[in-house]
């Protein structure tokens, strides 16, 4: 199985950087995520976590790292967390990151009600926001 990655871009639209490590089980989105087409933009993402999940079956770490995400991007992020919330309750080895700007409690909050939906146990971490996205 390939790594993936996408590199983040700005503009009208905002897309987040993405690391899918195979190797590792290591998963990062960081940044900024207001997609023109979020289907197009999530989907691999997605397929690829799938995959993942039932070929490799290794431990999962996944690290968000988002400053903002729109609604569109919620509901992809919010698809990501079910699909490793089944995966853990399969006895697959899942652990959540949930990074959050010191400053934003809207990421956080954010986080705590993915958290409450999906049942994970995530682990918040705040960091001081200097923009470096």
């Amino acid at each position: 199985m390939k790594n993936f990655y996408l590199k983040a871009t700005q503009g009208i639209f905002y897309t987040p950087e993405v690391k899918l490590n195979a190797e590792t089980g290591h998963c990062q989105i960081m940044g900024e995520s207001q997609a023109d087409n979020s289907v197009k933009f999530y989907t691999p993402i997605i397929e690829w976590i799938e995959h993942y999940i039932k070929h490799v079956r290794g431990r999962i770490r996944f690290d968000f790292e988002l400053v903002y995400f729109d609604t569109s991007s919620s509901k992809f992020i919010h698809q990501i967390l079910k699909i490793l919330r089944k995966y853990e309750l399969k006895s697959g080895q899942v652990i959540i990151n949930w990074h959050y700007p010191d400053d934003n409690e809207d990421i956080l909050d954010e986080g705590l009600q993915f958290s409450e939906d999906t049942g994970l146990d995530i682990k918040f971490l705040p960091y001081v926001n200097d923009e470096a996205y």
